[in-house]
């Protein structure tokens, strides 16, 4: 498309502030108008991106979009930048560094993974889903759990899906 998106661990990119997510031109690589700003109280990071169907899949360690909470990861319109209401909540339970570090959309499922124990609630309640969870994107909270639970015995850094194999 007309924008090449750009996370990390940065406050700028190309001498313009961005919050760790930024949209650049893809023959040129300037910085674009678009912002989507992550934020937490501490060291926040964009880890994982995925676009499918107009939308900005983002996840990392950040508690905000936009000034739009959003635990862990959340969805902008990839055209403009605004927060959409998906809300999955990647809640992590006590454990403290949990993030989302890989995120793959295979149709109408959002396959995440990273740090946590549990996605889709509140720090006491949520799915237990260890280090792997499948999204809906078109739902919210623990209604936004898929069924589908591999149960990780350790953090997942990568995903990639193709066909009916979702590859970790």
């Amino acid at each position: 498309g007309p924008r090449l998106f750009a996370g990390g661990s940065f406050a700028k990119i190309g001498g313009q502030p961005r919050g760790q997510l930024a949209a650049l031109e893809p023959a040129t690589g300037a910085v674009l108008s678009w912002r989507a700003d992550c934020t937490a109280l501490v060291s926040p990071s964009v880890n994982a991106l995925a676009v499918s169907e107009g939308r900005l899949y983002v996840g990392g360690y950040f508690s905000t979009i936009n000034g739009v909470t959003r635990e862990h990861i959340g969805s902008v319109d990839a055209a403009t930048g605004q927060v959409t209401s998906w809300f999955p909540n990647g809640y992590t339970g006590a454990e403290a560094g949990a993030r989302v570090d890989a995120l793959a959309v295979s149709g109408n499922v959002v396959y995440v993974g990273g740090t946590f124990a549990s996605i889709g609630g509140n720090q006491t309640l949520g799915p237990l889903r260890h280090f792997i969870a499948a999204l809906d994107p078109t739902k919210n909270l623990t209604n936004s759990v898929l069924p589908w639970d591999p149960s990780a015995n350790g953090p997942i850094t990568a995903i990639a899906v193709t066909c009916d194999t979702v590859y970790v």
